[in-house]
């Protein structure tokens, strides 16, 4: 009887201690983020935000060199005013301006040092435009950023060719931001198309949704987005990436930052938005060439 009760005294204390452990794990669980749910709520947030400021770092790897890394002063303010100051080198001092409905849908813009001088106004999908760009300046911002991560969570979760793993909380720049990352097929892999007569890679992004860039990048021999010829094979990538990492702001909850890396490994991209501040009230002097403040 009494090795009996010994029996009992040690099942119900290991009975004990494995409903402690998951509850421990249980709570663990419970605080642990959704990093889908964030990334999905992100553009309804978007949606409270009619303006901000931020300092912007931008790094892109053109073919296979990875460019300095840019920091700009940025304000935009919806539905589509922007503004961009370099405020470091190599492309300090200069700026670039776009309004919508303003400058026949130019931007305008100018260089910094001597050549800053003279400004001009250049097509937002224009070579001159793009020239070590990834991105128009349609795609430019908080919120492309962020319907970039959503578009590409929801496709991967739709074709089941996603993997997110939650990787913790840390600080970025002294505000505390959730960060994970979504990893795509290992194997770049995607469909072939065959230019049609006149169609350009912003035809053929536009009809696949697909980024220019991304397209322009996965297919050798093609320079620019004119750069193609009808007849020519292509491939469309089935995603934008190979993996994502995104930093969520916990207070704000919108990503201020995310690296994008190639099929090599390589950092594709980099965007950052620091001292981020939303719904500043920007006016029309915000976006005006004749605004004492910028040298137009």
């Amino acid at each position: 009887m009494k090795s009996l009760s010994k029996v009992k005294i040690i099942f119900y204390s290991f009975l004990a201690l494995i409903i402690f452990f998951n509850n421990v794990i249980a709570d663990t669980s419970a605080q642990q983020p959704d990093p889908i749910a964030l990334s999905l709520e992100a553009p309804k947030i978007y949606e409270t935000i009619q303006d901000y400021t931020a300092i912007f770092y931008k790094q892109e790897r053109i073919g296979k060199k990875l460019m300095p890394l840019e920091k700009i002063q940025l304000k935009f303010r919806k539905p589509f005013d922007l503004y961009m100051k370099w405020i470091d080198n190599p492309y300090k001092g200069q700026e670039m301006l776009y309004k919508e409905g303003q400058n026949n849908g130019k931007i305008l813009a100018h260089k910094g040092g001597f050549l800053g001088l003279v400004s001009v106004s250049v097509d937002p999908i224009g070579n001159l435009a793009m020239d070590n760009q990834h991105h128009a300046v349609f795609d430019a911002g908080l919120g492309s950023t962020i319907n970039l991560i959503a578009k590409g969570l929801k496709k991967g979760i739709d074709r089941k060719e996603i993997k997110v793993n939650f990787l913790g909380e840390e600080k970025l720049e002294g505000r505390p931001v959730y960060v994970f990352e979504g990893v795509f097929p290992e194997k770049l892999e995607g469909e072939t198309y065959t230019v049609q007569k006149g169609e350009s890679l912003w035809d053929i992004a536009k009809k696949f949704d697909q980024d220019m860039y991304a397209i322009l990048s996965n297919n050798k021999g093609i320079d620019d987005a004119y750069d193609v010829k009808e007849g020519k094979q292509i491939l469309i990538p089935n995603h934008y990436c190979h993996k994502i990492t995104v930093y969520i702001d916990k207070e704000l909850r919108v990503p201020t930052k995310i690296i994008n890396y190639d099929w090599k490994g390589n950092v594709y991209e980099m965007y950052q938005f620091n001292q981020l501040k939303i719904n500043v009230g920007l006016t029309d002097k915000d976006f005006d060439p004749k605004n004492s403040d910028y040298k137009f």
